[in-house]
């Protein structure tokens, strides 16, 4: 288990005018379906006002650098 990769991929949204909500994570480095993720109307979004908390980190654990991080109340 310890022994595979993870990629997060962050979500192209397909104008301006959306935000894509979220990000995917897989342990391929084949891109994800265009499904795995939504986009909404940037005009339904506000921008996070709280700062970002880290909740947990790679600390010395042997496999590469990484961090999962809170960045809002949701």
């Amino acid at each position: 288990m310890g022994d595979q990769h993870l990629f997060v991929w962050q979500p192209r949204p397909p104008s301006n005018a959306f935000v894509a909500m979220g990000m995917v994570a897989t342990t391929s480095a084949q891109s994800p379906a265009l499904e795995a993720c939504r986009c909404v109307p940037r005009k339904w979004v506000v921008a996070s006002v709280d700062s970002p908390v880290m909740l947990w980190r790679d600390s010395g654990s042997g496999g590469e650098p990484g961090s999962i991080w809170k960045t809002n109340d949701l």
